[in-house]
């Protein structure tokens, strides 16, 4: 009995011991993989990515980024424009099944032999974090559960094992990120790529139900509450509907029983490398969605050759012309900072440089093209101005003035306003020649003290005063920042 209880303590001091190391040397991992090398997180894998929710965001990108959301709050979902990730699970971050031991460093052009499978450095959750608001998944009935995996056609990145991340656990992280406080106005679209019918649909729709419950607009919503219409961002969030889930696969739609998952809406398609910029921008108009997807991965095939996804498909590695073009989903690989920093068209760098507050005034750059909040609302400018029946038209105003919300500035059948997207600031800049113009942010803006919240009423724009969250944000932010 002695010897074996010395043997039993013996193996619990190993034991410890291996824990205290192994945490220890997780503990002191650095980053060695490029992209999480150039954004400096704390903690890092022992394959040298950055650590689960550890990627800094700046919250200059954070405020612009969620300013472009909120200027479309009275957008229908089918215009809504967000950012998109290519195969969101496909993440270095998430193990050797994933690419953590990738050879391939960002961006393309790589070199001929080396190998890529993962298609992004981050996981899901930091790419919300760095405001990424659609994620894309391949889904697998595996192992008995659904599990995420990059499967079909690319021989090299195999079968689907029962070391493959769960589905239901990557969806409740999802929806524990929507639950923050800061994040429950988000709107979150996740696009579920099966290949086959692989039913299962109670284990499915049981998975989506625990992670957002009643948050999802489901197609009884659509069809019922909303009358076969998307609703707008305004009305999502006024019925706390925050996620919309979208399947589609190369054999059709599963939608395992249409209880939370609609078929796939996209009315076209496009590789990046047959997409054509502004002023073409690929055919798109108000009356199509198009997703613009890229593709980082390069490996060789079981069978021959390489496959090379920027020579097949494309890569983003700028998002400035797809934000022109309002793309509705420029799809992403290799998602960071500097790469969204590339879609912001709102506030300049650094912008605005105080607390925003009812009496604020905004300004479009002539020179940089950037808003700035004005230091001086006397300012004499010319207006921004939409036309009241068609949002696409823009002018500057004859009339040139101070900064006012409350005389009539623009032309017969044209309201002072404020671009809600890429391609309408496009228009207004063409119309102002490089010069300084007036945007009407005020229904962004807190109230003032005494006053009714600041509406405006021209064709596309906002009918209430701006998300408290982002007026929360944007107070936060100043409060913190060294100015």
């Amino acid at each position: 009995m002695a010897a074996h209880n010395t043997i039993l303590s013996i193996l619990l001091v190993v034991s410890l011991v291996f824990l205290l190391v192994s945490t220890s040397v997780y503990a002191d991992n650095e980053c060695t993989s490029k992209l999480s090398v150039e954004v400096e997180c704390d903690e890092c894998t022992e394959w040298g990515q950055c650590v689960q929710g550890s990627v800094p965001v700046e919250d200059w990108l954070t405020f612009a980024l969620k300013t472009q959301r909120e200027l479309q709050i009275d957008f229908t979902f089918d215009q809504f424009i967000m950012l998109d990730s290519h195969n969101s699970f496909q993440a270095r971050a998430y193990g050797l099944r994933y690419g953590a031991n990738d050879t391939c460093v960002w961006p393309p052009p790589y070199p001929e032999n080396c190998t890529s499978i993962g298609n992004h450095e981050f996981t899901i959750l930091d790419q919300l974090n760095m405001g990424i608001r659609g994620i894309e998944m391949d889904v697998w009935w595996c192992y008995n559960a659904f599990r995420l995996c990059h499967l079909g056609t690319h021989e090299y990145l195999g079968d689907c094992e029962a070391d493959h991340m769960l589905y239901s656990d990557v969806i409740d992280d999802i929806g524990a990120w929507l639950n923050q406080p800061e994040n429950q106005n988000e709107i979150i679209r996740i696009y579920l790529n099966e290949k086959q019918d692989q039913q299962h649909d109670a284990e499915m729709n049981s998975i989506i139900q625990a992670a957002f419950g009643s948050r999802v607009l489901t197609p009884a919503d659509l069809s019922g509450t909303y009358g076969g219409h998307w609703p707008t961002i305004k009305q999502m969030r006024e019925d706390g509907k925050n996620v919309i889930l979208a399947a589609g696969g190369t054999d059709g739609f599963f939608t395992h029983g249409d209880v939370y998952i609609h078929p796939l809406y996209f009315d076209a398609d496009l590789r990046t490398n047959l997409f054509t910029s502004y002023p073409e921008c690929s055919g798109r108009n108000n009356s199509n969605i198009v997703r613009v997807y890229s593709d980082s991965l390069q490996f060789p095939l079981v069978t021959s050759g390489y496959y090379k996804g920027e020579d097949t498909v494309g890569s983003i590695k700028n998002l400035s012309e797809y934000v022109q073009c309002r793309i509705q989903y420029p799809t992403m690989d290799m998602i960071n900072p500097e790469l969204l920093r590339t879609g912001v068209f709102t506030w300049a760098e650094g912008q605005p440089e105080g607390e925003l507050a009812y009496d604020s005034c905004v300004m479009l750059s002539g020179v940089d093209h950037r808003w700035y909040a004005a230091s001086d609302c006397a300012t004499i400018r010319r207006y921004s101005c939409q036309n009241d029946v068609d949002p696409e038209d823009w002018r500057m105003s004859d009339m040139t003035g101070p900064y006012t919300t409350t005389e009539s500035v623009c032309p017969d059948g044209y309201t002072f306003s404020i671009p809600h997207n890429g391609y309408r600031q496009q228009k207004l800049i063409e119309s102002s020649t490089d010069n300084d113009v007036w945007l009407n942010f005020s229904p962004w803006l807190p109230a003032a003290p005494t006053s009714m919240p600041l509406t405006t009423s021209g064709s596309g724009q906002a009918t209430l005063c701006f998300d408290l969250l982002l007026v929360t944000s944007a107070a936060s932010w100043f409060s913190s920042r060294l100015l």
